[in-house]
């Protein structure tokens, strides 16, 4: 593949997708060859505060529509870093989400738990305020937790619509989600399944994104789809909010809910302002592509660590070359600047080397997988229903098991009934002879897993 003969969209759509996609499967790195920068050891040995990494990949050569694209790959590769954060000349704030929206999304949850659910909505509804208002690359993750808590809180007060709509944007952002993990009450895991319902049964629609200036890089709930250059068409949207950003360097990150509509495109057009800097953001860019080969690059490599207010940048010049693309740039800190140089060879690993070298420039490991993570549940979910797919949770210390009388009994451990519930329903599970909490008369069987909760038995 010679990705010189593709246009800017186009090779966006199939370079970039695949980058994301690599970002969620585990890494293949034993064979890259050793990168030899000094000490990045002494990067990751630094304090636990996320480290403000500025990257810049340019092409001296002209082929600036490569240079953007692995540019906007290679930026998602460093957020997938340990302990990295990945910032830019774009006005994001300085504050990330978890420090702003994180203590109220924690504080909902347990008031959830403790079935407070008019403080968990205030907890939410400050910690949704918090995300509409962030100006920085969307943790995709958290944004999800912040609505799924949302739609639960609001449910259980009584407002299921909102609720219901505020549960599909979560699962727009984050679609692995479980009825098992909306047992909160009967109403918010009803809510869930309704969604869900309402979700296979609805189509899709699309999305046309358009900026001013001409062409940013446009995310969908953090995922990476183009450049509107002019304009870029998203479609197989499932409907409902998602969040969209666009971004380029020199201006400020702009970041919404958009409503999509089954079976219509809409339009959103960004204007983005230009930050303060813009103008000197321009020039060094400009004179570092001229000098990115030389010691002269030192200047504009730290004009644009403070125009950044960056703890590193990275400056790469990309060329194609022998099968792959050649690097060669700077990385540049407080205590100095380091020459980089590197051949990626363009295979079917080119991702995984890509991440590698990433990895290797600022001596930091990958996070986990993100589909190895998964969001908040409730405690026990043990007197709600197994759908398909779903866990039956037994919760000994649930107050079902209560007996009433005075505290400081006997643990409920020590009551042969508690072992014959227990018993009895994993005999019955395994046997397939109960249909456990079904939608209706009939069933065949169980259809979920049995799981015993003895972590915290008195």
């Amino acid at each position: 593949m010679n990705l010189m003969y593709f246009r800017r969209r186009t090779l966006a759509t199939r370079l970039l997708v695949a980058s994301m996609a690599t970002l969620m499967v585990p890494l293949e790195w034993a064979g890259l060859p050793s990168l030899e920068l000094g000490a990045p050891s002494a990067f990751a040995a630094a304090p636990s505060r996320d480290k403000k990494v500025a990257l810049f990949v340019l092409s001296s050569s002209g082929q600036n529509d490569i240079a953007a694209t692995l540019g906007e790959a290679m930026r998602d590769m460093v957020d997938n870093l340990e302990g990295v954060r990945a910032v830019g000349p774009n006005g994001d704030d300085l504050v990330t989400l978890k420090q702003k929206a994180g203590p109220n999304v924690e504080t909902g949850y347990r008031s959830l738990n403790d079935k407070d659910s008019a403080s968990a909505l205030k907890s939410f509804e400050r910690a949704q305020q918090a995300l509409e208002g962030y100006r920085g690359r969307l943790d995709r993750r958290l944004a999800a937790r912040i609505t799924k808590g949302l739609g639960v809180a609001r449910v259980m007060e009584g407002d299921v619509a909102e609720g219901q709509e505020s549960i599909n944007t979560s699962l727009n952002l984050w679609s692995d989600q479980q009825g098992g993990e909306y047992a909160w009450t009967l109403d918010s895991r009803g809510a869930f399944r309704e969604v869900v319902r309402s979700r296979d049964e609805g189509g899709v629609g699309a999305l046309e994104v358009t900026t001013e200036p001409e062409g940013a890089a446009i995310r969908v709930n953090g995922e990476f789809k183009g450049f509107a250059a002019p304009g870029l068409e998203i479609p197989g949207l499932t409907p409902g909010k998602h969040w969209v950003e666009a971004s380029t360097d020199g201006y400020t990150r702009s970041g919404m809910f958009v409503d999509v509509l089954p079976g219509q495109s809409g339009i959103q057009h960004f204007d983005l302002e230009a930050v303060p800097s813009s103008s000197a953001v321009a020039s060094n860019l400009k004179k570092l592509k001229r000098t990115i080969g030389g010691t002269g690059a030192k200047k504009q490599l730290s004009a644009l660590q403070r125009m950044t207010v960056a703890d590193t940048v990275v400056a790469l010049d990309v060329s194609q070359r022998d099968g792959g693309f050649f690097f060669q740039g700077w990385r540049h800190s407080a205590s100095g600047s380091e020459r980089i140089a590197k051949q990626v060879a363009q295979d079917d690993q080119f991702f995984n080397s890509l991440q590698g070298f990433m990895s290797e420039v600022l001596g930091a490991e990958p996070s986990p997988p993100m589909d190895e993570l998964v969001l908040d549940a409730p405690p026990a979910a043990n007197v709600f229903g197994a759908d398909t797919g779903d866990d039956l949770f037994i919760d000994p210390n649930d107050p079902i098991f209560a007996d009433g009388g005075e505290k400081g009994g006997d643990s409920i451990t020590s009551e042969w009934w508690f072992w014959a519930v227990v018993g009895g329903v994993t005999a019955g599970l395994v046997a397939g002879g109960v249909v456990l909490f079904s939608d209706s008369g009939e069933g065949s069987g169980p259809t979920g897993n049995v799981v015993v909760n003895l972590n915290a038995l008195q």
